[in-house]
Order: C-alpha cells, then structure tokens, then sequence
C-alpha cells in the first residue's frame, strides 16, 4: 500500500511537471520579451470602378467573387450614339480635306492669274507711255499747224484708251492679290476645321474607350454595384473589388509595446487556416495617437483600454505568386519582432511539408495563368483578324459577336465608311489639280506671248512715223 501510494506521488509530480513543462514550452513564445503579437483579419485595399460618363450599363461580365486580371473588361457601358458621333466627325474631317485641296488648287490658279495680270499691266503701261508721248507731239505740232486736228485727236483718244486699259489692268491685279489672300483663308479654315474634327475624334474614341469599363490592377470582385439596364451618372460606381497584391492585416498592441514597433519591422502573420505556414509581412504603419479596444480585439489584458494600431502588409511577391487562395476577412494572429537580431523561432518559420505544397500550388497556379493568358491572346487575336478593308467582313463578324467585340467592330465600321468618303473626294481632288496644272500651263505660255508683245512694242515705231 505504501509502495502504491508513493508511486502514484511520483506519477503525480511527474505529471505535474510535465504539464508545467508542457504549458511553459507552449507559451514561452507569448512572454518572450523579443516579440509581440495581436490578433486581427486579413484586409485588402478596396477599389471601386466607376463610369466616367454618363450612360447606359450594357453588359456586366464579371461575378461577385471573380478574380480578374488588370486591364480586364468588367463593365460594358452603351456607345450607339458616340460611334454614331465619331462616323459623323470622320466624315466632317473627309469634306475638310477636300476644301484644303481646294482652296490650294485656287490659290495656285489665283497666283498664276496675278502673274498674267502683272504681266498685262507691263504691256500696258508700255502702250500709255506710247501713246502719251505720241499725244503730246501731236500736241504740240498742232499748236504749230504741222499736223491735222484729226490726228491730234486720234492721238488724244488712242492715250485716253491706254490709261483706262491701265486702271483696268491694276483693279485686276488688286482682283487677284484678293482672290489669292480669300483662297489663302479658305485653306487655313479647313486646316483649323481639320484640327478640330481631329480633336474631336480623339475625344470620341477616348471616350468609347472610356465606355468599356476595366480592372486598373488584379484583383477580385466583391460586389456588383449595378446591372445591365440600369442608368450611371458621371462618377457613378458600377464594381467594387478588392487589390489582392495590397493585403495586409490591422492589430492593436498596448502603448509599452507599440513604442517599441518601428516601421519595416518584420512580422510573421498565422492564419487560423494555414497555422503550418506564417505568410511574411512588414509593418507599414504604426498610429501616432492611441485609441480605444476595439470590441472585436482580444487582448492579453482585458483592462488595457487604450491600444495604438498596427498595419503589417503582406510581402508582394508571396501574394502575386499565391492571388488565387487570397481570401479577405480570414482570422489569424500577427507577430512582430521588436528585436531585428533575433531569429524567428521554429513555430514562425513554415515547415518542410508546408513548403513543398506551397511550391506545388505555386506552380500549378502559374501553370493555369500561363493557359489563361494563351487561350485570352488567342481571344484577341481572333477579335481583330477582320480587318476593316472589308465593311461587309466586319459587318458579318459582327453580328455573331460578344458585346465588347461588336463595339470594335462598330468603330472599324465607322472609319471604313471616313475612308471611303475621302477615297471618294480623292479623284476630284486630283481632277482639280490636274486643271489648275493645266491652266497655270495656259497662263504661262500666254505671260511669254504678253513678254513678246511688250518688246515687240518697246522696238515698234511710234504713230505717223516710220522707221
């Protein structure tokens, strides 16, 4: 009996010790002075994607709780009218490039005018001062009774035509010095009409590109705002998802520890889901003014009222490599090391076996981007083989086409038609230059013919004389 006794008395102290043993190696990491904890829920940065214009939802093409890529298609607003509106401003642009060619075809007919003009008022001024000198012999010899009246008069009347044919010459040089600088505006009105129906047609398209509403990173959808039908005000939200490469995770510690956190601190965050693998993170904020326990936290000291909150964010690379198991709202535990030179102990540091299947996941993940991104190229690829040579093609993909892929289509469309009215404008454009080449050609000719009538005229012997 006495052997029982005592034996159960080692058993007890034995056990009693192993407890101890047990609980001090469990909780030696809570009092050891080198590190800190606090208990919160993985977080991420919350975006919402919002309509820059006004107008109609058409398509929604994501589900709350899809992952999507940046860049990515979610919300397809209506673009009927500024597709319409961008074929208008194509078309406008077409008939502005016509009247510049225009107006420098008249201003090359015009210039070749004021040539002959110049020309003919050389002749004339030549034939005036002719006929003057002629007028004032014939002057002067009938004062002396050496010539008739009839020739005086004659020559009185052939000088008369001479000035007026010289005034006239002049107001037709003046006429086309005129129609040169009226030609000259045109022209400049259709280059300022051609830089703003330029303008304009960037604005439409950025607009139409505006209208297709996308992801601005990676991320996942949490909810869905709007529906299709429904009506967005400018600066209306349509999605709201959540940046999975900006997760980190708020917990509170009590003033003689927060002092001790400093910015860029490591940390080692254990999820309740994954205790085998601490996600590494680093402290991103630290508050500078204390504030009351949140009900939700739970503290090592119940009475501890005023706490300072902590941000750790998720190292960047882990989260790119692992987007797809990323969930919000997940409960765990955050560690930060007060002291940089001491190592991580081996209940923060993931185990053998929780490495390999993070690199199994890992790869199989970029193995399933990989595919996404081929079978999305080749998506795109087939989206724009049709090219807009062919209206009808573009017409004919068209109607089978998703929403976003009509849109494209639709614009392609509306440049084709701009296309062929330019192509339309384009050979009378050519005709009207090949007829001002044709008569500047003429006027040429006719200003050497003028040339060789003024020194034929300058050698000519004046009226009632004779060589």
């Amino acid at each position: 009996m006495k052997k029982l006794i005592i034996s159960l008395v080692v058993l007890a102290v034995v056990g009693l010790a192993g407890y101890f043993l047990y609980s001090w190696y469990t909780n030696r990491l809570y009092n050891d002075p080198h590190f800190a904890y606090g208990n919160g829920r993985i977080e991420a940065t919350e975006i919402n994607i919002s309509a820059r214009l006004a107008g109609k939802v058409e398509v929604i093409k994501v589900l709350e709780g899809d992952r999507v890529a940046a860049g990515q298609e979610v919300v397809i607003m209506q673009t009927n009218v500024l597709v319409a509106n961008l074929a208008q401003a194509e078309a406008r642009r077409a008939l502005a490039v016509s009247a510049e060619e225009s107006a420098r075809s008249k201003i090359v007919l015009y210039e070749a005018t004021l040539e002959r003009t110049k020309s003919d008022l050389t002749r004339k001024q030549a034939i005036a001062a002719r006929e003057e000198a002629n007028y004032i012999r014939y002057k002067e010899l009938v004062t002396k009774d050496a010539a008739s009246q009839k020739h005086f008069q004659e020559a009185e009347a052939d000088w008369l035509t001479a000035k007026a044919d010289l005034a006239a010459a002049d107001a037709a040089i003046k006429e086309a010095e005129a129609n040169i600088k009226i030609a000259q505006a045109d022209a400049a009105g259709a280059v300022a009409t051609i830089r703003a129906q330029d303008a304009q047609i960037a604005s439409i398209k950025a607009d139409i590109d505006d209208s297709i509403l996308r992801a601005p990173l990676a991320g996942r959808v949490q909810y869905r705002i709007v529906e299709p039908g429904e009506v967005l005000a400018a600066g209306g939200r349509a999605i709201n998802m959540v940046d999975l490469t900006d997760v980190y995770m708020t917990f509170f510690l009590p003033e003689e520890i927060a002092g001790k956190v400093r910015v860029g601190a490591d940390v080692r965050i254990v999820l309740d889901v994954a205790p085998k693998y601490p996600l590494p993170a680093k402290v991103s904020y630290v508050a500078s003014v204390a504030q009351f326990t949140p009900k939700t936290v739970e503290t090592k000291v119940e009475r501890q009222k005023l706490m300072f909150r902590i941000k750790a964010h998720i190292d960047r690379s882990f989260l790119e490599s692992f987007i797809d198991l990323i969930k919000t709202g997940v409960p765990g535990v955050a560690w930060v090391k007060l002291d940089p030179t001491v190592e991580w102990p081996k209940e923060l540091q993931a185990t053998e076996e929780a490495k390999k299947f993070a690199e199994k996941v890992r790869t199989e993940m970029a193995k399933r981007h990989a595919q996404e991104a081929a079978v999305v190229q080749s998506q795109t690829a087939e989206m724009t083989r049709v090219t807009s040579d062919d209206l009808d093609a573009i017409k004919k993909a068209a109607s089978g086409a998703s929403k976003a892929q009509k849109i494209d289509f639709e614009v392609k469309a509306a440049q084709l038609e701009a296309k062929k009215k330019e192509a339309a404008a384009a050979p009378i454009v050519e005709k009207a230059k090949a007829v001002d080449a044709a008569r500047k050609t003429q006027v040429d000719r006719r200003v050497e013919d003028v040339k060789k009538m003024n020194d034929a005229g300058k050698t000519a012997p004046a009226k009632g004389e004779t060589k």
